[in-house]
């Protein structure tokens, strides 16, 4: 009788670890079939991710840039993680130059701030944030911080992108305030400070001194402006505006023999010029009338 008690108890513990095993291989079997369908459903959004991205770099180098944007910000949508991949950095490059060259300044302003906060320092985005901070018309002191972290992150080494933010934003500055006017000096004689050798860079400079020499020349400081065009001139003795600008300076400080000079120079290197013609002219006839 004991026996049989204890074959039923034996009987019974078989029957509940059965049971219990079995909920288990059923609920183990129910969350790898959820996780196999979130994964297959990740794979099938970054598909998707990437084929939007392949459709907005088609119609980027198409020119139609809206649309290019459109598809980039359908692709980043789709990215659910809170921090971006390199995909996703890959992918906001290319909306900020779309954006760019949709002159959507502001927004691709916003796209390189974000690139600068999640992807790091680099001065390729610092340079394109002043850039589009310039074209934008926002803040020329906020573009100006953003270009002076570009030239420390490039070491003071210049690139035909950050040449060209830096006359971008010189232009800002020379045109503003006086205050923002001595900061344009600032801004190109830091960049004359830097100076490296060779024909390239030499002409670069020439067009450095130029510029320090028209805020000069617009302030009515004439000895000052000459100096400038007459350095610049030396970097690069076939530079037209130089020439031009030398000669200019020479008339408003009463030089007139050698204003005209330069001007017949100008003439004979670079041909006929209506401005150049109209001011041998008016010198021609100082000089007659003794002046």
């Amino acid at each position: 009788m004991e026996n049989g008690k204890a074959a039923l108890k034996n009987r019974t513990a078989k029957n509940r670890r059965a049971v219990f095993f079995s909920r288990s291989t059923r609920m183990l079997l129910f969350i790898l079939l959820i996780a196999s369908m979130l994964l297959l459903s990740g794979c099938g959004e970054r598909k998707k991710e990437k084929a939007l991205r392949e459709e907005g770099i088609e119609l980027l180098t198409s020119g139609d840039y809206q649309g290019a944007s459109g598809k980039f910000d359908a692709a980043l949508a789709l990215y659910k993680k809170e921090k971006p991949g390199e995909l996703e950095i890959d992918i906001l490059r290319y909306r900020a130059e779309a954006e760019y060259k949709a002159q959507d300044y502001a927004a691709a302003g916003s796209t390189y701030s974000l690139l600068l906060s999640e992807d790091g320092e680099k001065p390729e985005y610092q340079d394109m944030k002043a850039m589009c901070l310039v074209k934008s018309g926002g803040s020329p002191a906020d573009a100006l911080s953003a270009y002076e972290k570009a030239d420390e992150l490039r070491k003071k080494k210049m690139s035909p992108l950050h040449q060209d933010v830096l006359f971008s934003l010189g232009d800002t500055l020379s045109a503003g305030s006086d205050e923002e006017k001595e900061q344009a000096l600032t801004l190109y004689r830091t960049a004359l400070d830097g100076r490296t050798t060779g024909t390239e860079n030499d002409q670069i400079y020439a067009e450095l001194t130029n510029r320090i020499g028209m805020i000069y020349y617009h302030q009515e400081k004439y000895e000052e402006a000459l100096n400038c065009f007459s350095k610049g001139a030396a970097d690069d003795p076939d530079g037209k505006e130089l020439l031009f600008n030398e000669a200019s300076c020479r008339e408003h400080l009463q030089q007139y023999q050698e204003a005209l000079d330069l001007f017949n120079s100008y003439i004979s290197k670079f041909g006929e010029d209506e401005k150049a013609e109209h001011e041998i002219l008016f010198l021609k006839s100082r000089l007659q009338n003794g002046g």
